[in-house]
Formats: C-alpha cells, structure tokens, sequence
C-alpha cells in the first residue's frame, strides 16, 4: 500500500494547506479518502491526475471534509473522464449527497462516466479491491457537536476507518472528540494510526501511542500555529522516529 497526504490542514483555510484527504494506492484501486474544500487543486500542484481516482470514500459531511467533492466531479468532466467512479457513504447520507451533487448540476445521466455511489453500514467491512478492506465504525464526533439538534433531513454520522490487507492495518480516525475514540478499533490492534489534532491534543496522541503500541502515528488535520508545539511535544517525547507530523505530499508505503 503506499499512501498520499493530499490535504493536512484543520478546518481553518491557510496558504499553501489544503483540507482533509489522502490518497491509497495498492496497485489495483487509487481511493481518496475525505475530499476537503482545495482537494482539486492539491491534486494538481502534486500532479495527480484525477482520471485515476477510483475510489472516494467519505467519513462526514463538514466542509472541510467533503465541500471539495462537486469541483473534483466538475474536473473529471472537463478532463474527459470515461472511467466508473465510485464514491462510499454511509447509508444514512446516500440522500443527502444526491441531493447535494444535483445542487451542483451533476446529474448521473449527463456524465460521461458512471458515478456509483454506494453505502456502507457501521461494523459491516467492505472491499475496495481484492486486497484492500475497510472496515466502518461511527464515533461521536456530531453527535457531541450537535447534541440538541435534531431533524429528519440531516444524518449526525461520522466515521472512522480500519484499513486493512493480509500484511496492515491503518486506523484512520477521521474527525474525533475524546481519548477513548482513539481506541475505536483496540480489538482489531491495527498497526499504524493516522489521526486529527484538531480535536484532542498531542499529549492524548502520545499516550495513545504508548498503550496501543502502533508501529508508527501520522498526525494529520492540524492548524499551523500548534505546528511547533506539535513538533516540539514529539521532540521531548523523544518519538520523532515513531510519531509523524503529516505535510502535504508526504507519501509513505506500508
């Protein structure tokens, strides 16, 4: 498996930082995982064709992880796309993105491609090649963002991700809110960890590191004023070996 950061930045938008993605690559199946506001030009200035994107699958609806979705569509039109695409959510939010991309004029019977949308249901694993699997399990990240709201048009859904092939596994965490969720997937003992640091601190992640014994954490969705601190923590911690600081472009092959 070799994995991309595309997009590392937390929700605040800064120069030359792009939002939540990054691209896995087995050989059989290029999947963009998350699809934040400026994927598509971060897929150009890497020089990514997005003709070969296969796969996206989609964690939850902030913007910051999906708002970069309906331009990444519009540049698979313009570059003459023919190829299926196919794009992963959860069941409860299948409505929402059809709605949302025919907002945007992405009509399936007007593309020249087959866009396949698909829905996933928490703790049911499901494949996106012959050797890569994922594996869905939901944590309270909207739930305890929005805990009063309460509608029958809107899904508080959010994911996190167990990556894995016959050799790895990744935990993906996606947006988290607590320590506990950064264990999500402790009965699988998934060997790397790639988690946000916008939601709990890098104290909690180095402990975690501690306890799960991961063979390597990429610390990802970080604004640049904790950048130092981040560093820095990792530094006294004497981790920089084992805990990563994720940039954009940064590829690593498990």
């Amino acid at each position: 498996m070799n994995l991309q950061f595309i997009g590392t930045a937390s929700a605040l938008s800064e120069p030359e930082r792009f939002h939540s993605s990054f691209l896995l690559n087995d050989n059989e199946n290029i999947a963009l995982f998350d699809c934040g506001e400026g994927t598509s030009a971060a897929l150009v200035k890497m020089k990514v064709s997005v003709r070969k994107i296969n796969t996206i699958i989609i964690s939850h609806f902030h913007p910051d992880h999906i708002a970069g979705l309906p331009l990444l569509i519009t540049q698979m039109k313009i570059f003459g796309r023919e190829e299926k695409l196919t794009v992963f959510v959860h069941h409860s939010l299948v409505e929402t993105l059809i709605t949302m991309l025919r907002i945007f004029y992405h009509f399936p019977d007007k593309l020249k491609f087959e866009l396949e949308i698909i829905s996933y249901n928490f703790n049911e694993a499901f494949s996106l090649s012959g050797n890569i699997n994922i594996l869905p399990r939901r944590n309270n990240h909207l739930r305890r963002k929005y805990p009063e709201e309460k509608s029958e048009n809107i899904s508080f859904v959010s994911s996190g991700f167990l990556i894995y092939d016959k050799r790895k596994s990744i935990y993906y965490t996606a947006d988290i809110s607590t320590y506990e969720e950064l264990n999500l997937f402790e009965d699988k003992s998934p060997n790397i960890l790639i988690t946000e640091a916008a939601h709990i601190s890098i104290d909690d992640i180095i402990r975690n590191y501690h306890f799960a014994k991961y063979e390597q954490v990429f610390v990802t969705h970080y604004s640049y004023d904790l950048k130092e601190t981040i560093a820095d923590e990792i530094k006294n911690a004497r981790l920089e070996d084992n805990i990563v600081l994720a940039v954009e472009g940064m590829e690593i092959t498990f």
